[in-house]
C-alpha cells in the first residue's frame, strides 16, 4: 500500500486500527463463546489509487483562505496613499477644475489598476495549480475570480481615498483597515455564524471571496458552479460583480458630492435660510475694511469686458475671522490682473472661491455671467479654466509632450490645431530639448515652465496663475512675461506673485489686498504716482578717500528731503523725493564735480522708486505692528532689535549632555505629538495580541474531548463494492454506510468523490468473507469508521455467533484525542508569521508616505560635527579614517590643483575682473598666505559629472564682512559650488581654504552654518523647540538659550507662531525658521541658498535688515547668497558674480557692473489724452539720437536710451524739466537706469544660457 503522507494513514501506522481490531475482537469473544480465530475474515487496508483531494483540517482551510486574502491587500493599501498623494499635490484638483469628469477619472485609474493587477492574479492561478490546490474548480474560473476580486479591493481602496486629504491620514487607515480584513474571516469562522448570515455578509467583497474558496475550491463537496441555493462559485462571483457595482456607484457619488461639497452646502444652507450679517460681524468687518480705497479709472471700451465680476464677496472662518471682507473688483478680458498682499491678505482665499473650490460666506461671483455658485454654472465654466497652483501639478512620470496633449484633450482640443500649440509653448517655455524627458527629472525652474504650458494650453478662457516663475531664472523668466503677454487677447489672465518686479512689467492692473479687502486698484505709473517714494541714487566709492559725512552734506543741502538708506564698505544708497526732480540738475553736477576732484566717488546711478515701495508703504500704513517692527529693525537702539555682537560676546562651549538632552526631548515629542502614528501602532500591537489570545484559547476549545468514529461525521455515508453478491451483509452494512453502490471494479472513475470502498474477495468458505478496505486518505477518519461498519456487518449477519438473548446490535468506537500541544505551538508560529507577512504588506505605504529629508542630515551634520572636534587630535595621524567616520562616505582624493591645465585662449576671453581674481588668488597661494589671508578662497575649483562638466576651474575669494551674491541661470553651477564648500560634494580638482588652511586640514562645521533651500525641519516640532536644539548644539550657554532664542523671534517679527508646529507654519515663516538657525551661530561663513523663497516684501525687508546686521561689512563674518530676486541681491550683496556654464562670467560690485555693462537708462513718459506725442517725438530724438521705443500705448511710451547719449544725469535731468515746462500735456516721467536683473538678461542671451 506504501506510506502515504496523510493523517488517515496515521491511523493505521501509530497503532489505532491495531487496537480498535484488539478491541472488536476482545469484545466478539466475550459475546461469542464458540468463537475461534480463524473465524475472523482477513482484512486488507489500502487507499484509493490516486488522491482525489488534498487534506486539509478546518484551521489550516481558514489560514488558506486568510493568506490567498492578505496577498492581496497591496491592491487595497497602496492605491489609496497614492491617489492622496495626487490630491496633496493637487494634481486631482487641477484636472477638475479644467474638465476632467468624475466617471473618466475613475474608469482611467480603475483600467490601470486592473492591469498592474494581471500578472498577479495569473502567478497566484499558476501557483495553485502547481499546488494541485485547483482539483474541484477549473483554474480559468479561478483566474476570473482573482481578476474580480482584485478589482473590488481597488475599488474599496478607491472610496477609502475620497474623504482624506493627507497620505499621512490615508496611508495610517488603509493600512489598519488593510491588515483587518482577512481576519475577518477568521474571526467569523471561529463564531461558527450561520450559512444564512454567511451569504448576508457577502456583500464585503473580501468575505464573499473567502467564502467561495471555502465551498467551491477547497472541498470535495460536488457543488454545481451554478447552484444558488447552495454556496457555489457562480454564487461567489455573482456576489463580487454585484460588490463591484456596489463600490463603483458609491465612489462616484461620494466623489461627486465631496469634490462640490462647498457648492453643494452652500446651495442647500440658502434653500432654508438667508445669511444674516451679525452686529459683532459688521462691526469687525469695518474695524478691518481700509479708510481709503483708490482705484484707477477704467477705460470706456472695457467696460463691457469685465469677464469677471466680484460682487461685495466675503469669506468668514470661525464666525469672527474675516479672510475676505466685503471685497468687490472686476476682472477684463484682454488684460494680465495682478493680485498683491501680504501672507494672509486673501489672496488665495479669493482665487480659490473664484475657482468654485471655496463658496463665500456673503456675495457672490459671476464669470462670463455664469454663477460660481450654481453647480451646473460651475461644471460648464471648468472647462474654460487653465489654472497653475503654486504647486507642481505634474505626473513624473509623463513627459513634457504627454503632459500638455493630456490637459489640452480634457479641455476639449485636439488635431492639428493642438500638435501645433502644443509645439509653440514647448519652444517658448525652451523644453524642447526636454519634451521627450520624465517631468521628475526635470528642474524647479522647468516644472513650473511646464505647469504654466498646462494652464494655457487648449484654448484656456480663463488662466488663473499662482507665482508662476517662483524659481525660474530671470531671463526664462521674461521669456515667460512675453508668453503670457501673447496670450491675453480675448483671455481673462489673473496671477499672484511675492515679486513686485514681475507684476510691475507683467500686469495691466495691480490689486493690493490688506486683510481681505482691496486697498488699491491700478496701472504701475497710478500706484507710483499715489504711494511712489521717489528715486534711489546708488553712489560707489572709494573707502579709504571718501569722506562720507561730507557727502551725505552736499546730498543733504541740494535735495532737502533726501536720506541715507544704507551704508556699506564700498557703497552708499540715499532716497531722493520726487517732489524734487527739478533740483536734482544741482545735485548731480555736485556728485560730477566730487569724481573729478577724486574725492571717494568712483561712480554712481540712479532708479526709480519700484513697486515693492509701494507696496511697502502700503502695507506700513495699513498694518500698526509692521510699521512698528521694521522702525525698530532700522534703529539699532531700540530694544527689540536683535544685537549680533551680544552673540560675539558668547563664550561657545559644547556640552554633550545638554545636546543630547534637547535631542531627546526633540524625538520624545515628535512621537507623541504624532498621535495618528501611536494610535496606529497601539491598535495593531492590540488587535494582534487579542487575535492570538483568541485563537490560541479557541484552538484549545476547538480540539474535541470525544469523537465518536461513524458515518455522522462526514455529508457523504456511500460506499463503493465491488465482488461477489452477498445480499445479506450488504442490507446490514447499509444501516451504516448508505447508499451501497455496486461497481465492476474500483477504478479512478468511480471512485471521484467518494469517501469508503470494500472489495469483497470469493472464498470457499460460505461462513468466512475476505475483503479489503479503500478509503480516501482525504478524511482522516476514514479507516477507523469503515472498520467498525464492517465489524458490525459480520457480527449482524450471523457470521460470528453470539448468545441468544444478548441484545447486542453494534459495537460504538470513539477516540479520545490527547491536547496537541506541539500542533497548537506550531499553529501559533504560523499565525505569527502571517500576522508580521500581513504587517509587512499593508504598513509599507505609511513608510511610503514619511519622506527622509537629506536636508535634516546635512544641516544636523554640520551642527553636531562641532561636538565632534574635541575628539579628533586623538585620531590626526590617521586622516583618513577619521574624515570616513566623521563624513560617512568614501571619496576619491581629487586632483592636485597642478594637474589642471589652461586654455590660452580662454585666459585671453576672460572678463579682466574675473582674471585679475584668478591672478590675485594665484598670489595668494604662492605666498602661502603671507601678506593676505581672506575668509575662502577657491583655486581652480572643477568639478565633473558623467555627461557634463558642472563647474570649470573656479577662483573666487570671499572677504570678510562681505554678503557675496553668486548667480546664474538654471544649470550655471552655483548649487554645486555650493554643495563642494559645505562638502556635500567633492571637487574633481581644485582647492579650497579657509582663512588659509585646506579643507583638507580644517572640518566644515566649526566656521560654516548653511541655510538650505529646502526647509529640513520635524513636522511635529515647533519653531522654539527647534530653535532651542540647534542653539544647544551650537554651544550657547544653557542660561542664555531662551534669551537669545526669543529675541531671535522678536526681531523676525514671528513670536505668535513661536509655539506653532512647522507643518502648521506658513511657506514664508518656514524660510524665516531656517534662516534663523543658520545666523544663529557666530560662525565666519554662512551659506544661504534662496532664504527668502515664500515671503511677502515686508517679511523680505525684515529678513534683509537681519542679515545685513548680521554681516557687518566691519565685522569678521561673511555669507555667500543665491537668489533668483535681482531686487533681493541688490538690496543685499556689496559684491557679486554672474556664472556661465559653470564659470565666471562677470565680477564686482552692483554699481561697477551697471557702470561696466549696463545698457542704459529707461525712460518713460506719461501724457494727457489726446495729445499728439509725434509733435515732440523728433525733439527727443535729437536730444538721444540712439534710443529705440520698447513699449507704446495711447497715452504711454516707454524708451530705451543707451548710456551714450546720457553723458550726465544732471543734463539729463535739466532737459527733461525744460521739457515739460514747454509742453504741459506731458503729466509726468520716469527714469531708470538698467537694473543687475536686465544686466543677467544680457549676459544670459550672450552665452545662450537657455537649454534649447
Amino acid at each position: 500500500m506504501g506510506k502515504p503522507d496523510c493523517d488517515g494513514y496515521k491511523f493505521f501506522t501509530f497503532g489505532f486500527c491495531t487496537i480498535q481490531a484488539i478491541l472488536d475482537t476482545s469484545i466478539i469473544k466475550f459475546m461469542d463463546r464458540s468463537y475461534r480465530s480463524n473465524m475472523v475474515p482477513n482484512v486488507a487496508i489500502g487507499v484509493f489509487p490516486q488522491p482525489l483531494s488534498f487534506s486539509m483540517s478546518k484551521y489550516h482551510l481558514k489560514m488558506v483562505i486568510s493568506f490567498i486574502t492578505l496577498s492581496f491587500m497591496p491592491f487595497f493599501s497602496i492605491v489609496p496613499v497614492t491617489l492622496v498623494q495626487e490630491k496633496e499635490k493637487r494634481i486631482k484638483e487641477a484636472m477638475h477644475l479644467m474638465g476632467m469628469k468624475t466617471l473618466p477619472y475613475w474608469l482611467a485609474w480603475t483600467f490601470v489598476e486592473i492591469m498592474l493587477s494581471v500578472i498577479p492574479c495569473l502567478l497566484t492561478t499558476f501557483v495553485f495549480v502547481i499546488l494541485d490546490l485547483t482539483i474541484f474548480m477549473n483554474p480559468l474560473y479561478l483566474y476570473i475570480m482573482l481578476q474580480l476580486y482584485s478589482l473590488s479591493l481597488i475599488l474599496i481602496g478607491f472610496i477609502v481615498s475620497v474623504p482624506f486629504r493627507t497620505t499621512k491620514v490615508a496611508s495610517i487607515v488603509s493600512s489598519l483597515t488593510g491588515f483587518s480584513i482577512p481576519w475577518l474571516f477568521y474571526g467569523l469562522e471561529m463564531m461558527a455564524i450561520p450559512f444564512e448570515i454567511e451569504r448576508l455578509l457577502s456583500i464585503f467583497s473580501p468575505l464573499a471571496f473567502a467564502y467561495t474558496i471555502k465551498y467551491s475550491m477547497l472541498t470535495i463537496e460536488n457543488i454545481p458552479w451554478y447552484s444558488f441555493s447552495q454556496y457555489s462559485l457562480g454564487f461567489g462571483i455573482t456576489m463580487i460583480i454585484i460588490d463591484i457595482g456596489l463600490y463603483l456607484s458609491t465612489l462616484i457619488l461620494s466623489d461627486v458630492f465631496l469634490t462640490n461639497r462647498e457648492t453643494f452646502l452652500y446651495n442647500l444652507i440658502r434653500l432654508f435660510k438667508t445669511p444674516v450679517r451679525s452686529e459683532k460681524l459688521k462691526e469687525q468687518q469695518r474695524k478691518q475694511a481700509p479708510t481709503v480705497v483708490d482705484i484707477e479709472s477704467i477705460d470706456e471700451d472695457l467696460l463691457d469686458k469685465n469677464l469677471i465680476k466680484v460682487m461685495n464677496v466675503t469669506k468668514i472662518y470661525d464666525k469672527l475671522s474675516i479672510a475676505v471682507n466685503d471685497l468687490s473688483m472686476d476682472i477684463y478680458e484682454s488684460q494680465i490682473t495682478a493680485l498683491l498682499g501680504q501672507n494672509g491678505a486673501g489672496k488665495t482665499t479669493l482665487i480659490n472661491m473664484i475657482i468654485g473650490s471655496l463658496q463665500p460666506s456673503f456675495g457672490h461671483i459671476t464669470i462670463c455671467n455664469l454663477n460660481v455658485n450654481n453647480v451646473f454654472d460651475i461644471a460648464d465654466l471648468r472647462t474654460r479654466f487653465g489654472i497653475c497652483f503654486q504647486e507642481d501639478i505634474i505626473f513624473d512620470e509623463l513627459t513634457p509632450l504627454e503632459h500638455l496633449r493630456f490637459f489640452g484633450r480634457i479641455k476639449g482640443a485636439s488635431g492639428i490645431r493642438l500638435e501645433q500649440e502644443i509645439r509653440f509653448l514647448l519652444t517658448q517655455t525652451d523644453l524642447m530639448a526636454k519634451m521627450h524627458h520624465n517631468a521628475g527629472i526635470l528642474s524647479g525652474g522647468q516644472k513650473r515652465k511646464l505647469c504654466t504650458a498646462i494652464a494655457l494650453v487648449g484654448g484656456s478662457q480663463i488662466i488663473l496663475l499662482d507665482e508662476p516663475t517662483s524659481g525660474v531664472d530671470p531671463y526664462s523668466r521674461e521669456k515667460m512675461w512675453s508668453l503670457l503677454r501673447s496670450y491675453k487677447k480675448n483671455r481673462v489672465i489673473m496671477l499672484s506673485t511675492h515679486t513686485m518686479y514681475e507684476a510691475d512689467v507683467l500686469a495691466d492692473r495691480k490689486a493690493i489686498i490688506v486683510k481681505g479687502s482691496i486697498r488699491c486698484c491700478g496701472s504701475s505709473m497710478f500706484l507710483k504716482n499715489k504711494f511712489g517714494v521717489g528715486y534711489h541714487l546708488r553712489l560707489e566709492i572709494e573707502p579709504k578717500l571718501a569722506d562720507i559725512d561730507y557727502v551725505e552734506k552736499i546730498i543733504t543741502e541740494k535735495i532737502y528731503e533726501s536720506r541715507l538708506d544704507r551704508q556699506t564698505q564700498n557703497e552708499l544708497l540715499f532716497t531722493l523725493p520726487k517732489s524734487e526732480t527739478q533740483n536734482f540738475p544741482k545735485l548731480f553736477e555736485s556728485i560730477d564735480k566730487m569724481i573729478r576732484d577724486n574725492e571717494g566717488i568712483l561712480g554712481y546711478g540712479i532708479k526709480l522708486t519700484t513697486l515693492e515701495d509701494v507696496f511697502l508703504k502700503i502695507c506700513y500704513e495699513s498694518d500698526e505692528i509692521l510699521m512698528e517692527q521694521m522702525n525698530a529693525a532700522k534703529s539699532s537702539k531700540n530694544p527689540n532689535v536683535f544685537d549680533f555682537d551680544e552673540i560675539n560676546r558668547i563664550k561657545f562651549k559644547q556640552n554633550s549632555f545638554r545636546v543630547m538632552w534637547y535631542f531627546f526631548h526633540v524625538k520624545v515629542r515628535t512621537i507623541t505629538r504624532n498621535w495618528q502614528f501611536l494610535i496606529s501602532v497601539t491598535i495593531q500591537a492590540l488587535v494582534i495580541v487579542c487575535f492570538m489570545l483568541f485563537t490560541s484559547s479557541r484552538l484549545l476549545q476547538q480540539m474535541p474531548t470525544r469523537i465518536v468514529l461513524n458515518s455522522n461525521l462526514y455529508p457523504d455515508r456511500s460506499v463503493l463494492y465491488s465482488g461477489p453478491n452477498i445480499q445479506k451483509e450488504l442490507n446490514i452494512l447499509s444501516n451504516y454506510l448508505w447508499p451501497v453502490i455496486h461497481v465492476d471494479s474500483m477504478s479512478l472513475t468511480t471512485m471521484v468523490g467518494k469517501h469508503y470502498a470494500i472489495t469483497f474477495n470469493d472464498s470457499n468458505d460460505v461462513n468466512h468473507l475476505d475483503f479489503t478496505l479503500l478509503f480516501n486518505k482525504s478524511y482522516q477518519y476514514s479507516l477507523p469508521i469503515l472498520q467498525n461498519a464492517m465489524t458490525n456487518m459480520l457480527i449482524q449477519s450471523g457470521h460470528l455467533n453470539y448468545e441468544q438473548g444478548e441484545n447486542f446490535e453494534r459495537i460504538r468506537t470513539a477516540t479520545y484525542p490527547l491536547p496537541d500541544r506541539s500542533n497548537t505551538l506550531e499553529d501559533g508560529l504560523d499565525m505569527l508569521f502571517i500576522v508580521m507577512f500581513g504587517m509587512s504588506l499593508t504598513t509599507f505605504p505609511v513608510n511610503l508616505a514619511a519622506e527622509t529629508i537629506k536636508e535634516r542630515d546635512m544641516i544636523i551634520h554640520f551642527s553636531i560635527g562641532i561636538l565632534l572636534l574635541p575628539y579628533l587630535d586623538r585620531m590626526k595621524r590617521e586622516r583618513r579614517t577619521w574624515r570616513s567616520i566623521l563624513f560617512c562616505k568614501k571619496r576619491k582624493d581629487p586632483k592636485d590643483e597642478a594637474s589642471v591645465q589652461t586654455n590660452p585662449d580662454d585666459e585671453k576671453q576672460m572678463d579682466e575682473d574675473v582674471y585679475e581674481e584668478k591672478s590675485r588668488a594665484k598670489q595668494i597661494i604662492e605666498s602661502k598666505f603671507k601678506q593676505d589671508k581672506p575668509l575662502l578662497l577657491i583655486r581652480n575649483l572643477t568639478k565633473d559629472y558623467k555627461i557634463q562638466t558642472a563647474v570649470k576651474r573656479l577662483n573666487l575669494i570671499i572677504e570678510s564682512g562681505q554678503i557675496f551674491g553668486l548667480l546664474g541661470p538654471n544649470g550655471a553651477g552655483k548649487t554645486t559650488v555650493m554643495k563642494i564648500i559645505v562638502r556635500d560634494e567633492l571637487e574633481t580638482s581644485g582647492k579650497l581654504y579657509l582663512e588659509g588652511v585646506s579643507f583638507k586640514d580644517r572640518l566644515a562645521p566649526n566656521v560654516m552654518a548653511y541655510c538650505p533651500q529646502i526647509n529640513p525641519f520635524w513636522p511635529e516640532i515647533t519653531l522654539i523647540e527647534h530653535l532651542h536644539l540647534y542653539a544647544a548644539i551650537r554651544g550657547i550657554p544653557g542660561n542664555r538659550i531662551n534669551e537669545i532664542c526669543d529675541k531671535l523671534i522678536k526681531a523676525f517679527g514671528i513670536t505668535e507662531y513661536k509655539n506653532r508646529k512647522f507643518r502648521k507654519l506658513s511657506g514664508g515663516n518656514k524660510r524665516k525658521l531656517c534662516l534663523l538657525i543658520s545666523i544663529l551661530a557666530n560662525v565666519k561663513l554662512t551659506m544661504l541658498d534662496e532664504p527668502s523663497t515664500g515671503m511677502d516684501p515686508s517679511s523680505k525687508r525684515l529678513m534683509w535688515n537681519l542679515i545685513i546686521k548680521k554681516f557687518d561689512p566691519n565685522g569678521p563674518n561673511s555669507a555667500i547668497l543665491t537668489s533668483h530676486s535681482m531686487e533681493e541681491i541688490e538690496a543685499l550683496c556689496t559684491r557679486l558674480a554672474i556664472m556661465a556654464k559653470g564659470s565666471l562670467k562677470c565680477l564686482g560690485n552692483i554699481q561697477h557692473l551697471n557702470n561696466k555693462y549696463g545698457k542704459g537708462y529707461f525712460l518713460e513718459i506719461k501724457w494727457k489724452k489726446g495729445f499728439d506725442f509725434g509733435r515732440i517725438q523728433s525733439e527727443i530724438i535729437s536730444i538721444f539720437p540712439d534710443m529705440r521705443i520698447n513699449e507704446q500705448n495711447p497715452e504711454l511710451i516707454k524708451l530705451i536710451i543707451p548710456q551714450k547719449n546720457v553723458k550726465s544725469l544732471a543734463d539729463f535731468f535739466s532737459t527733461m524739466e525744460t521739457l515739460v515746462k514747454d509742453n504741459p500735456e506731458i503729466e509726468e516721467y520716469n527714469l531708470n537706469q538698467s537694473s543687475i536683473e536686465q544686466l543677467f538678461i544680457e549676459f544670459a542671451k550672450i552665452h545662450e544660457y537657455i537649454n534649447l
